[in-house]
């Protein structure tokens, strides 16, 4: 009896489809995990892009309807079709927005960002208790806290004008009534 099970073990189990060595199951359409799992990824992955490959068929389908003649929806009384056209420009026009800040970002210079606050951004030493963090948003040690001292790239003289007009509105005389 166990020999008879063992030729029916082995004959369920079935080497990996792509060759690899492991065994797979028919669960996973012959493939081992790992296999498996680059399946599922590269699946999604074209999953993701293919919206993006739709929304560039409707931003084509748009510029033809703009290039041809425009049709009065009143007179064919077809406001489902009107609806749709709708639809579709609204569905273009998302992409747009979205390059639109995706410019925005690249006019932006990256900027590094401090991970270890426990230490100077200029020399990193350890600054403990006493560090000091600029408006540049950086943390210095005694010797760097200065903007002089750390190449800062905060505006401080815009900075300190918007606080003197806040604080120091015009004086104007008030007007005398004249006799």
């Amino acid at each position: 009896m166990s020999e008879q099970q063992q030729q029916e073990q082995q004959q369920q189990q079935v080497l990996c489809a792509n060759g690899c060595g492991f065994f797979g199951s028919a669960s996973t359409r012959n493939l081992c995990s790992k296999c498996w799992r680059q399946v599922v990824q590269e699946e999604k992955a074209e999953g993701a892009s293919r919206p993006s490959e739709k929304l560039q068929g409707l931003d084509k389908a748009l510029t033809a309807d703009k290039t041809a003649p425009p049709n009065d929806s009143s007179s064919t009384g077809n406001g489902a079709a009107s609806s749709a056209a709708s639809d579709v420009a609204g569905a273009s026009t998302k992409p747009e927005e979205v390059k639109t800040a995706a410019e925005g970002d690249a006019d932006k210079p990256d900027r590094p960002v401090q991970v270890n606050k426990n230490r100077c951004w200029k020399c990193r030493a350890k600054i403990g208790l006493l560090g000091f963090e600029c408006r540049c948003g950086y943390f210095f040690c005694g010797t760097h806290r200065y903007a002089d001292m750390h190449e800062c790239d905060f505006d401080w003289k815009n900075f300190e004008r918007q606080n003197l007009a806040k604080l120091n509105p015009e004086v104007a005389p008030s007007k005398l009534e004249r006799i």
